[in-house]
């Protein structure tokens, strides 16, 4: 009885593990007619669209897919090919407009143009009281931090520092980097990234130049666009801020001469076959006019190339003057010339000239580059004699084209620029 009773329990449990087998079978046989059906609904679905009703004599005609895929990327080369050449018509129509010469960018590669060799031959004498001097750095390129950083320590005497950049995030590690300055106040502002280094220093730091006698004016400058530039920037900081001793001489030039107005560096030799109006002699003659200045395509002209240079603050009143919005600025992509930046950086000594200072360029002869037309001074007889003589007027046009707007006269007790 007992053995009748095992048996039966254990075809029941044998029953019962089947019947499990059995149901998890029809749940995977369900699942993948499902998984079947699945595509052919989808299939059904497309077919019955009325995008496929409608495409089906078209793709009748086609045949192929191959032959569909050919005529789209054809279509799609043609419409790049039309929008690439619309839009390089525009970009040279532009341009020719900017030159005021039809296809062709004004040049006018400086064949007379003297400048004088840093540090002087000879021990500059102290002032007596300490210059009042703004430095200006617009610092874009924030891994640059620490170059500059050890280039203002060349200043030989105290400064307040003014940095311009474009995010809050620069702004802390300007702040971390500068926390034990001594040489003067510092502050760091933001500002949007347009007009480059140009727009800060006009627009953003306008009252700067209300408040010091001195300013000098760099920039975090870089120019990936051609590797013969490469080693422009380390020029220009070079020509300008070497040295305690090349300072010593810039401040030299301007207690002998109260009438000198900017000190910039000589143009880097691979930049020279370019000095010109560019594509931006139009635009340059609206901006002149504002100034109360006449221009001319067949005039002398120079200029700051690469916008770093020293200045008396009162030698930038009239560009100062004109009120300029950052709305004049274009926004930063593709800027290689033509926009407002280019051209006041063009403009520089047109306004030191009309303020009614002089200018000069000065040039390291160590550095690599033409030394060509440089004077040296070994003393103040000299350095004067340099700065009356070799500098030639920008200002000096054909009789009856200057405009009669008064001019600022310059001289010994001048008060700086006031705004």
């Amino acid at each position: 009885m007992t053995t009748m009773i095992m048996l039966n329990k254990s075809a029941l449990r044998a029953n019962i593990e089947h019947r499990g087998v059995l149901k998890q079978c029809n749940v995977q046989v369900t699942s993948l007619k499902q998984a079947d059906l699945e595509p052919n609904t989808r299939i059904a679905a497309i077919e019955n669209s009325t995008f496929w009703k409608m495409t089906f004599t078209l793709r009748r005609a086609l045949g192929s897919d191959q032959v569909l895929v050919k005529i789209v990327r054809r279509m799609a080369k043609l419409v790049w090919w039309t929008i690439t050449f619309r839009l390089g018509s525009k970009l040279r129509e532009s341009r020719r407009r900017n030159a005021g010469h039809y296809g062709k960018s004004h040049l006018a590669l400086p064949n007379d143009d003297y400048c004088l060799a840093v540090p002087f031959g000879y021990s500059v004498s102290k002032w007596e009281s300490v210059p009042q001097l703004a430095v200006i750095c617009h610092m874009f390129y924030i891994e640059m931090l620490d170059e500059f950083h050890r280039y203002f320590f060349n200043i030989p005497f105290p400064f307040d520092l003014f940095i311009t950049t474009d995010s809050q995030e620069k702004k802390s590690r300007i702040d971390n980097r500068f926390s034990r300055w001594e040489k003067g106040k510092i502050e760091v502002r933001i500002v949007p990234n347009r007009g480059r280094d140009i727009a800060p220093t006009l627009i953003t730091c306008r009252d700067v130049c209300g408040n010091y006698e001195f300013f000098l004016h760099v920039h975090t400058k870089k120019s990936p666009h051609h590797p013969l530039l490469r080693g422009w920037r380390s020029y220009l900081l070079e020509t300008l801020l070497g040295s305690e001793q090349i300072v010593e001489s810039i401040f030299e030039s301007f207690k002998v001469d109260p009438k000198l107005g900017m000190i910039a560096p000589q143009h880097f030799a691979a930049v020279r076959p370019a000095i010109g109006w560019g594509w931006n002699f139009k635009s340059a003659q609206k901006l002149a006019r504002r100034m109360g200045v006449n221009i001319s395509p067949d005039g002398r002209m120079d200029f700051p190339s690469g916008s770093m240079f020293w200045a008396r603050s009162a030698a930038l009143k009239p560009l100062l003057d004109c009120n300029l919005s950052l709305d004049e600025f274009p926004s930063e992509p593709s800027q290689l010339d033509g926009t407002m930046g280019h051209v006041i950086e063009r403009l520089f000594f047109f306004s030191c000239e009309r303020a009614g200072y002089r200018w000069i360029k000065i040039l390291q002869p160590s550095l690599p580059g033409s030394t060509q037309r440089v004077r040296w001074a070994e003393g103040q007889n000299e350095l004067s004699s340099f700065i009356e003589n070799y500098q030639y007027d920008l200002l000096r046009q054909p009789q009856g084209t200057e405009l009669r707007v008064p001019s600022v006269v310059a001289g010994e007790n001048s008060p700086r620029y006031q705004l």
